[in-house]
């Protein structure tokens, strides 16, 4: 059985000033959301990530992906056709892959592929004994020259959607082909071509700004997991850190040495009504201090666990659930810091706010919230995932 690796090419395109890579889209990297569908694909046994960036480099290596190895090169920085193939054929050359496996060359920047759709594509390409393979979508356009002559269609006999949108559009979204055949022909297309048809909508490419905008909207209609979102529906427990997350991390003394920290209203809203809607709220902070009491207790916070440190905060909420007899996956955890990371790992939904450190921006069940600590953390939490519909 032949080996299916994918190639994901992460350049740095310095001429054209665009490095998308960590840019984020729902609350994610934008390349996690190709890694996330390629390494849920069981075809796929690989996941190479070319860049020629440290700074990508670094990004990536924080990312927890078993299938993902980083595969440094010395492309120019100038992105083109050309030049991805050349990348192509340079880590094929030095890899052990036969001639009969196949390669997947994907493009992250269009986020709306799903591991679905690779493992069809994949299926396709076998059953018919394609040597290469492209997506492409369904043509809904009429064609002319700039002199008026009529490309596509007789506009005299001018025909219905259906009788005339019969040719495909490549995407350029991904492309399959056996390593033998690239290396003999040197382009990602030859002998054999299957097409794989696809839905319009996963040929939307972000590359401009105004991108991200319309993203986000197809990103949570076609490509976010639903039952995950309608799951906050089930939350019983909203746990916050206070360091880094309901403040901004710094430490504050007044002239006679006592430490203050600010807190933002925003927050102390949020945690009312959250509370409005029958869910227990916890603070749970490594600190020891007078003034967190004294905010939980304004706040009307149900429970206060304070100095825990190494493995304390999850035992906390261990604590918590069961006193209310929940599910650890019934909990909401928002943590910046590594003594975090053990609780945002085992709770059902864990967030992070903008500012968190790198440790925790790479785990892979992070939601990411734009809010940096101490603006309002807890208020996005609650604005974008637990407010109620109706309202």
């Amino acid at each position: 059985m032949e080996k299916v690796v994918a190639i994901i090419p992460a350049l740095e395109d310095t001429a054209a000033g665009q490095n998308f890579l960590t840019r984020l889209l729902c609350g994610r990297p934008l390349i996690f959301w190709t890694l996330d569908a390629l390494q849920q694909c069981p075809k796929v046994k690989q996941i190479i990530v070319a860049t020629n960036s440290d700074t990508a480099a670094a990004s990536l290596f924080r990312m927890e992906f078993s299938k993902m190895a980083i595969y440094r090169t010395e492309a120019p920085d100038v992105i083109n056709y050309e030049k991805i193939e050349t990348l192509l054929l340079e880590y094929l050359r030095q890899s052990r892959l036969a001639n009969d496996d196949i390669f997947m060359l994907v493009d992250y920047t269009f986020p709306l592929h799903t591991s679905n759709q690779f493992e069809e594509a994949l299926g396709l390409m076998h059953s018919i004994g394609a040597y290469s393979l492209f997506s492409a979508v369904r043509n809904r356009h009429f064609y002319w020259t700039h002199d008026g002559i009529s490309i596509s269609y007789n506009y005299r006999k001018r025909p219905s959607k259906e009788e005339q949108h019969k040719e495909l559009l490549e995407t350029e979204g991904f492309y399959f082909s056996k390593v033998g055949s690239f290396i003999a022909n040197i382009n990602r297309l030859s002998g054999k071509i299957a097409v794989y048809e696809m839905p319009s909508y996963t040929a939307f490419q972000l590359r401009e700004p105004i991108d991200w905008k319309i993203g986000e909207l197809l990103m949570h209609q076609y490509r976010i997991d639903h039952s995950r979102e309608e799951g906050f529906g089930r939350v019983k427990l909203v746990v916050s850190d206070v360091d880094g997350v309901m403040t901004d991390g710094s430490m504050y003394y007044t002239e006679k040495g006592d430490e203050i920290k600010r807190f933002h209203t925003y927050d102390g809203m949020a945690f009312g009504l959250i509370r409005e809607q029958g869910i227990k709220t916890a603070i749970i902070t490594s600190e020891d201090t007078q003034m967190v009491n004294n905010r939980a207790k304004k706040l009307k916070i149900d429970y206060l666990y304070q100095g825990r440190r190494h493995g304390g905060k999850l035992a906390a909420i261990q604590d918590i659930c069961e006193k209310e007899g929940i599910s650890l996956s019934d909990v909401v955890y928002i943590g910046d810091d590594i003594n975090c990371r053990e609780a945002l790992s085992a709770v059902g939904f864990a967030f992070c706010p903008a500012n968190a450190t790198p440790d925790i921006q790479a785990l892979p069940n992070i939601i990411y919230l734009e809010t940096m600590g101490g603006s309002g953390v807890v208020r996005e939490v609650y604005e974008k995932y637990l407010r109620p519909s109706f309202e």
